[in-house]
């Protein structure tokens, strides 16, 4: 339950500001490390059920994937590929919450960054 409470209250921070004003340069590491903490706490209010702030947390995620800097190809196939992911993972926060408008336009932006992804056509079809 604490770890709940904690997921929610950090998706309330969200909500509150939703404006990410982070202009740092920071290296790529330490900025995945900042994505990935945003899509596990996505993914623990997801499965408690909390679409919208799980929504929240995933865009603030995609959000800071769009700030990395000087990437190399392979990292910017990684970029890419966690970008894949959190629009999947948001599409699907979208769905239950039966917002099919967002769900849509979420996987058509996983389709263009890799237009053979099956899930998202999938979930495009759903």
């Amino acid at each position: 339950e604490a770890k709940q409470a904690q997921a929610e209250k950090a998706g309330n921070e969200d909500e509150e500001d939703n404006d990410d004003h982070d202009t740092r340069r920071l290296p790529k590491k330490r900025r995945m490390e900042i994505v990935m903490k945003n899509k596990e706490e996505a993914n623990e209010l997801f499965k408690d059920g909390n679409y919208k702030f799980a929504a929240a947390r995933y865009t603030k995620a995609l959000g800071h994937c769009g700030k990395f800097i000087d990437l190399s190809p392979d990292d910017q196939e990684e970029v890419t590929a966690m970008k894949v992911t959190l629009n999947l993972n948001l599409a699907l926060s979208y769905s239950k919450m039966e917002n099919w408008d967002q769900a849509l336009r979420v996987c058509n932006d996983a389709l263009a960054l890799n237009g053979e992804n099956v899930k998202a056509l999938y979930r495009r079809a759903a």
